[in-house]
């Protein structure tokens, strides 16, 4: 099976991305200067059932799924998955001049052994970049010893572990849903930025918030360059009794923002100045993800990273009805999804 990645696209109307507390839907269509949702909710699922990106208790979450699969009306269509952020590798390689076919067959060689993975069975899916240069040794002289050198380009590959996904594409079955493709959310919310029609600089991070975790994804251009889950917990910074963190609790959002702050200069600075090292500095983040409070946690960063310009995903072309108004944050990246096609 292949992880498909959006450099093609495909009609799709259904997105679900896949959640510790449970699958995340979100059911729309393109429209004239936007996306139209037609449905959107979360399918809970009980604690247990998942851990750390997997399915833990395969039982227990198809009854789940098959309790909620009545009040729903997601039977016999089509859906792409997008699986968590944690599970999923991102590498660059250069590879010879060939055909789609003939590097497709190459990385599935290469995957696991020159290009190393910390998973066994993969799927992925690739990109071709662009052309690379020759490299030519400075000391040697035309007509002595230079080789021909064999042209190369330069491919992004995208690999989740099968054991991850073939979970969730059974587990899916109880709705009976057709899985046409799996994609990973960075790209999704690259996908909804772009169809916002605002511009964005070419260096840029998605923030997206979760209650286990917040994911931080780094783009140049439309090329995802660096993934990473970093593991904060909301729960722990919440006063006792409260579901999330709310304005009002002004010391824990603030412990939270702090230890955020610190998670993401780390991130920044290795990217920067030890994975490119080349001048490339991140101009602007957005946020995005859960919690009812963004813009209030956007106004105490901006202070503190004064360097980056720090905006809420653009969500003003996504049209949904008013009860989601609060909430349409927390859909972001599986209405992502449904713009594959």
């Amino acid at each position: 099976m292949k992880l498909r990645i959006p450099f093609q696209t495909y009609p799709v109307r259904i997105g679900i991305a896949m959640e510790e507390e449970g699958l995340r839907f979100v059911e729309a269509k393109c429209v004239d200067g936007g996306v139209e949702i037609r449905q959107a909710g979360r399918i809970r699922l009980e604690d247990g059932c998942m851990e750390n990106g997997r399915i833990i208790d395969m039982e227990r979450a198809k009854l789940q799924l098959a309790l909620a699969k009545k009040e729903l009306r997601l039977s016999k269509k089509k859906a792409i998955l997008s699986i968590p952020t944690s599970t999923v590798v991102i590498r660059k390689t250069r590879q010879p001049r060939l055909s789609p076919e003939e590097i497709r067959s190459l990385l599935e060689i290469e995957l696991g052994t020159t290009i190393h993975l910390p998973f066994s069975r993969p799927y992925f899916d690739f990109h071709k970049i662009g052309e690379v240069e020759p490299e030519q040794d400075p000391n040697e002289r035309d007509g002595f010893g230079l080789d021909d050198a064999l042209p190369e380009d330069e491919y992004l590959v995208i690999a989740a572990p099968g054991d991850v996904i073939d979970p969730y594409i059974e587990l899916l079955k109880v709705l009976d849903l057709e899985v046409t493709a799996v994609d990973i959310e960075p790209l999704a919310l690259y996908r909804l930025l772009l169809a916002s029609g605002e511009g964005y600089p070419t260096d840029f991070m998605f923030l997206q918030l979760g209650p286990h975790a917040v994911n931080v994804s780094i783009f140049q251009s439309d090329i995802p360059e660096f993934l990473r889950s970093i593991p904060i917990q909301m729960a722990h910074y919440q006063p006792a009794g409260e579901p999330a963190l709310q304005g009002e609790s002004s010391g824990a959002l603030d412990a939270f923002v702090q230890d955020l702050i610190r998670e993401v200069d780390r991130v920044i600075n290795f990217y920067q100045f030890s994975m490119k090292n080349d001048g490339t500095r991140i101009k602007t983040i957005y946020i995005t993800g859960e919690g009812s409070n963004l813009e209030e946690m956007i106004a105490m960063l901006q202070p503190r990273m004064s360097s980056l310009q720090i905006h809420p995903l653009p969500t003003h072309h996504i049209r949904h009805q008013p009860t989601l108004q609060k909430s349409v944050q927390a859909i972001t990246a599986a209405a992502g999804l449904t713009l594959r096609g």
